[in-house]
């Protein structure tokens, strides 16, 4: 017995010629390969990874699935919050990086993806871009529309900047209304400071 703070089982890997730690359970199917349960957790944490490298380039947490095969249906990745009275964050990133070129998140959907969908240091989204330029920036180099709002599949409308920058809206209801609200159309990049009365102008 002790009364010190120890760790239950502590690995110390002194060579950079094999790996730390290897778990291989080839044989299970419905079982679970690797399972941490900590019920009594409060400020700590049930899994740390950690690193102060300075030459990082690889992965610090990988999670690779390379099986192709219709019947894979499964979730790669999966988290859970259950609880229904809880009031905590299920995913919670914190980027503080301010490197030029910095993404707080990057998704790819084809191998080698150059129009990606990305949150950058500053928190602009970026669809089909990895520099956003505005909070959201959209964009799509080939002839469809940028934009599309939908009630259903069949109603919609949609937005489209052309090779030109000219903005195109269409609908499929044919009508783009502005209700009661006054529209405008001003030159110069600015609107005359004026007062309209009444709506719908």
């Amino acid at each position: 017995n002790t009364t010190a703070a120890i760790a239950v089982l502590d690995l110390v890997q002194s060579s950079n010629a094999a790996n730390g730690v290897n778990v291989t359970a080839n044989s299970i199917d419905s079982e679970t390969g690797l399972a941490i349960t900590t019920n009594g957790l409060t400020s700590g944490k049930g899994l740390s990874v950690t690193s102060s490298a300075t030459a990082f380039t690889g992965d610090l947490a990988g999670i690779s699935f390379t099986g192709s095969n219709v019947n894979n249906t499964g979730n790669v990745f999966a988290v859970s919050n259950t609880g229904a009275l809880n009031t905590n964050v299920s995913l919670f990133v914190d980027h503080q990086a301010t490197g030029t070129n910095n993404l707080a998140v990057r998704v790819n959907d084809v191998s080698g993806d150059t129009t990606p969908f990305v949150i950058d240091g500053t928190g602009n989204v970026g669809i089909g871009t990895t520099a956003p330029a505005r909070i959201l920036d959209i964009v799509q180099a080939a002839s469809a529309p940028q934009l599309r709002l939908s009630k259903d599949l069949t109603n919609y409308s949609e937005m489209t900047v052309d090779s030109a920058g000219d903005l195109l809206i269409g609908a499929t209801g044919s009508d783009i209304r502005a209700l009661s609200e006054n529209v405008w159309v001003c030159d110069n990049d600015a609107c005359p400071a004026l007062t309209l009365t009444g709506d719908g102008n």
